[in-house]
């Protein structure tokens, strides 16, 4: 670099340098007097104007759930397909299954009483080749409702290999293998963000609806029978706890480690060995697997099933033990 440009450099640097010292940008915001110049009709005119413009064209499932309204008290309703049936349906206990990856979509007749928004549940068996979800595309009436129905997640099951865990060279616990759970599962269809604890919610018109799920993955996969299920609203507490009346509570403790899942819809979901005394394993000097890792647990949609074996009906409380290490929010 020759002097002269770097004496013109040192010059640039130190003018930029007195601007944002006496005139930072940065330094202060107008939001205030914008707060004042703009009502909150305005805001909302606004946002509408944005909503509604031509060049938006993403259309999520939480502005159809605010152009539509839940009516609960509808009934359930069975859809029927007359796609040609799988010639392997491995052992479906359902009435009618399609191979996807021959026939590329399944078609469902389905009639309701009334029109409103219900639940899509279907029967799936994903086949062993298979190693990672799988997407499908759902339209209801030839259209697609909103964009999220064009990604329904279909998840696998997995499962430890073994629940006898392995020492390393260090008389440490290792991971267990993980292996397909291969079986047919009814799935509440939801899209891939998982923006909803509940299944997606579908339009229907009262009368003949059409159903299409479109394997746009060329997933190896089968669906079997679908049923169409109404929302139901979330009781209150009282108001569910008032249904058991003179119900007994057993004075039974059962205890259920963390290790003792029957299965999880996600591979990544993995055991850790935490080595404190507050837990169960725990050994001083060897590493016991005996909590889930919950660095490995943070997905919407991510799920662990435990099994459980009760011995005597009634009402149980359900105490979880749990580790929150996140100073700024609670979980």
């Amino acid at each position: 670099m020759n002097k002269t440009l770097r004496t013109i450099l040192v010059l640039a640097i130190v003018i930029l340098t007195l601007v944002l010292l006496f005139n930072n940008p940065f330094g202060h915001s107008d939001y205030l007097a914008w707060k004042d110049e703009i009502s909150e009709v305005e805001y909302l005119s606004a946002l509408s104007a944005i909503k509604n413009s031509e060049y938006i064209t993403r259309y999520s499932y939480v502005s159809y759930l605010e152009d539509h309204e839940v009516t609960y008290g509808l009934s359930d309703a069975d859809a029927t397909n007359f796609d040609l049936a799988a010639v392997n349906d491995y052992n479906y206990s359902g009435d009618h299954a399609v191979d996807l990856a021959e026939t590329g979509i399944a078609t469902y007749v389905v009639n309701v009483p009334t029109a409103g928004l219900y639940h899509i549940f279907v029967d799936v068996y994903v086949r062993a080749s298979v190693l990672n979800n799988l997407t499908l595309a759902v339209t209801v009436n030839g259209e697609t409702p909103f964009d999220d129905a064009s990604t329904i997640d279909v998840p696998l099951l997995w499962q430890d290999d073994s629940k006898d865990f392995v020492l390393d060279t260090y008389g440490d616990e290792s991971l267990p293998a993980q292996q397909r759970v291969l079986a047919w599962q009814t799935i509440g269809l939801s899209n891939n963000t998982y923006s909803t604890s509940d299944p997606l919610l579908f339009e229907l018109e009262a009368g003949e609806n059409t159903i299409v799920i479109d394997n746009i993955m060329d997933g190896d996969l089968l669906v079997g029978d679908m049923t169409i299920v109404a929302p139901v609203a979330v009781p209150s507490y009282a108001a569910y706890i008032s249904n058991y009346d003179g119900v007994a509570s057993p004075e039974t403790t059962m205890t259920i480690n963390a290790t003792e899942y029957s299965s999880k819809n996600s591979s990544y979901v993995r055991l850790y060995a935490f080595q404190s005394p507050s837990v169960s394993p725990y050994d001083a000097v060897d590493k016991k697997l005996n909590v889930i890792n919950g660095d490995a647990w943070d997905k919407a949609g991510q799920e662990v099933t435990f099994t459980i074996d009760v011995a005597e009906t009634g009402l149980y409380h359900l105490n979880l033990h749990y580790l929150n290490d996140k100073d700024e929010f609670s979980v």
